[in-house]
């Protein structure tokens, strides 16, 4: 071997060719386990198939927030103006109880005039009696003092005597 090829001078590792077949051996050993003892396939298969369902489950969520979101806002609108509405009633009826409360206390004073004026007319009344029972007797007391004095002991006798005649007329 006098002459060596530069080739086999070399050591196999240190060669170019030598790495790149250990790189592709290497390489092929790793895609045979990936593909068939792990599965890799199957397994990429997989987290597809689930990143898909989670992608259209989070479509659907998203969705049915938005449909929640669209009631919500449609309930506050509706909200609002059953507000307004609500408000408006209040209001109404509010002046419809101002309204009875005035005719009511019209009513009450109503009463309480009549009550007073009868009782008034009353009082009148009861004053004018005890006005005539007074005046009755102020005037039976007058004409007695002044019979007491117009009257004589004379007259007196006579008087009797004519009241006597007049009984005995009466029994006959």
């Amino acid at each position: 071997m006098a002459q060596t090829p530069i080739l086999l001078a070399e050591t196999p590792a240190e060669h170019p060719g030598w790495r790149i077949i250990n790189l592709l051996v290497f390489a092929g050993a790793l895609i045979y386990i990936f593909v068939n003892k792990v599965k890799i396939g199957e397994i990429l298969e997989r987290r597809a198939a689930s990143i898909k369902r989670d992608l259209e489950e989070a479509r659907q969520e998203k969705e049915e927030a938005e449909q929640r979101l669209a009631q919500v806002a449609a309930r506050l609108s509706k909200m609002d103006q059953e507000l307004s509405e609500i408000k408006g009633r209040a209001e109404s009826e509010a002046k419809h109880e101002v309204e009875r409360l005035r005719q009511a206390a019209l009513a009450d004073a109503e009463k309480i005039q009549e009550f007073a004026k009868r009782e008034i007319e009353g009082a009148v009344k009861a004053a004018r009696a005890e006005l005539r029972g007074f005046a009755a007797d102020t005037a039976v007391e007058t004409a007695e003092a002044i019979i007491k004095k117009a009257i004589k002991p004379e007259d007196n006798s006579r008087l009797i005597s004519e009241y006597v005649d007049q009984l005995g007329e009466v029994k006959r």
